[in-house]
């Protein structure tokens, strides 16, 4: 019998999650039947949107997520020992999928050869659903489906309590080449590619020669954005949270790259965006928003895509959440401020996964993924996510 080593919740987070938060337990695998597999987890995605997925769960709940994994044990003519799948079993390092699951068209998909490209990126830039096209064994040159109700389907999975299953080796965290309240808008790591791309192209409109500003510009949506934008020929102004991440960003060849906790937003812009903003992408909210709105240009667009410096506050009983989305500067300034849920674009999904391959492969879009060694680190890569301490992609390698 394969035992899988689970990672659940012993105590609801209050605030910023904890590692005691957290325990580790041992489970029997469930023997494979005719039609199911057994998997080992490869790749583990920690993403913000557990946060809130974790605010609405119970003690001993497992927590959701994806990861990719390897056939280690199969009944299952279509997924032969050796084959890799991207799905849904979340903290655990083995799991039993069976055939009743695999037909879950959201939970499970089969993945092939991404030419070259390193298998974690099927969790981030290159990841589900977009990528990873349902009931179908995918690679760059694969069957692309993608439909609405589906994407729909997916977003109501993620943001509401759906009971799930969950689940080492020592290491440590690397950094190799290649962002919870009711109202949260974070999005779930396989969207991040489509995120990028049509929250800014469609809901900002850039045009050539005008100034965009982002936000935790080092992370998998944000750097996105920054270099979609450059290559659409707009000038970036980008903030970020360390040394290490402002060099990061500049390396992707942004020219405007600031410290957030260490220089004065509002001063930045005044120097670095003396004409105005034209365009802002928000993963961050509060008192970042706050201050950039006054450097709007009339007819400014804001594309609200997050909020992560809200998302582990607690608001006392009958408190309403407050926001920095002042009507004295909207109304005047004529300003378009948009939130938006990505499946919108479900008609259109493959358009931006084709583009991001074809940059891709062109040496135009780079992405970042922060690499942990060993499942026992899960917990502790998480709550990193929080304190800024990766650089695009969080994964953990088994």
């Amino acid at each position: 019998m394969v035992q899988a080593k689970v990672w659940k919740i012993k105590t609801v987070s209050q605030g910023v999650p904890k590692e005691s938060d957290f325990e580790c337990v041992t489970e029997t695998v469930p023997p494979c039947e005719n039609g199911d597999i057994i998997v080992e987890a490869e790749w583990i995605s920690v993403d913000p949107y557990q946060r809130y997925r974790i605010a609405a769960s119970k003690p001993g709940d497992g927590v959701f997520g994806s990861q990719v994994a390897k056939v280690i044990e199969s009944k299952n003519p279509d997924c032969p020992v050796g084959s890799y799948v991207v799905t849904y079993p979340g903290w655990r390092s083995h799991s039993r999928i069976s055939k009743e699951e695999m037909k879950d068209q959201f939970r499970f998909t089969k993945l092939s050869d991404l030419e070259g490209i390193r298998r974690s990126a099927a969790l981030g830039i290159l990841g589900m659903p977009g990528l990873l096209a349902p009931t179908v064994t995918i690679g760059l040159h694969g069957i692309w489906v993608a439909t609405q109700e589906w994407i729909k389907r997916l977003l109501h999975v993620v943001f509401n309590s759906i009971p799930s299953r969950t689940s080492i080796k020592p290491g440590a965290s690397q950094k190799p080449n290649g962002n919870v309240s009711p109202h949260s808008s974070a999005l779930p790591c396989h969207l991040v590619c489509n995120t990028a791309y049509f929250g800014l192209l469609d809901i900002c409109d850039p045009k050539a020669g005008e100034t965009v500003v982002v936000n935790a510009a080092a992370g998998a949506v944000g750097s996105a954005v920054c270099q979609i934008a450059k290559i659409k020929g707009c000038k970036v102004v980008a903030f970020a949270g360390s040394p290490a991440k402002v060099a990061y960003v500049k390396s992707l060849g942004i020219d405007h790259v600031f410290n957030y906790k260490t220089e004065d937003i509002s001063k930045v812009l005044s120097t670095a965006a003396p004409d105005g903003v034209h365009c802002y992408f928000d993963n961050v909210g509060g008192d970042f928003t706050a201050s950039v709105l006054p450097h709007m240009v009339e007819m400014g667009r804001v594309s609200v895509c997050g909020a992560i410096s809200t998302y582990n506050q607690q608001l006392a009983p009958g408190e309403k959440p407050s926001g920095p989305f002042a009507s004295s500067i909207i109304i005047p300034k004529q300003l378009k401020v948009e939130g938006f849920m990505v499946y919108r674009w479900a008609s259109r999904w493959m358009e931006g996964i084709h583009q991001l391959v074809k940059w891709i492969k062109e040496g135009k879009l780079k992405y970042e993924e922060t690499v942990t060694e060993g499942f026992e680190n899960v917990p502790k890569t998480f709550i990193g996510l929080f304190q800024g301490e990766n650089m695009g992609k969080a994964v953990i390698k088994y």
